[in-house]
């Protein structure tokens, strides 16, 4: 990836952390770089078949909004392959 890739909604900024299996990326959701809201993007790297990656992305999407209440934990908006 680099800066200023969009994925789905989100333009990325900078890379802000790196791991053996993705990257977390700022961004702002496209459309609305006037607002300066920051996101953060995580991007995996995923080894698999485009009907697995399918799969993967109806049960992210399926997840939405459905996180915990605990103060280290943050609400998913969106999800995708």
């Amino acid at each position: 990836m680099i800066p200023g890739t969009v994925l789905g909604a989100y333009r990325l900024l900078a890379c802000i952390g790196s791991g053996g299996s993705a990257q977390v990326w700022a961004a702002q959701r496209e459309g609305q770089l006037g607002f300066r809201r920051l996101v953060a993007v995580k991007v995996f790297r995923l080894d698999i078949t485009p009907e697995q990656a399918a799969r993967l992305a109806e049960t992210l999407g399926a997840g939405i909004g459905h996180v915990p209440k605990h103060p280290s934990l943050v609400r998913a908006h969106g999800a995708g392959v």
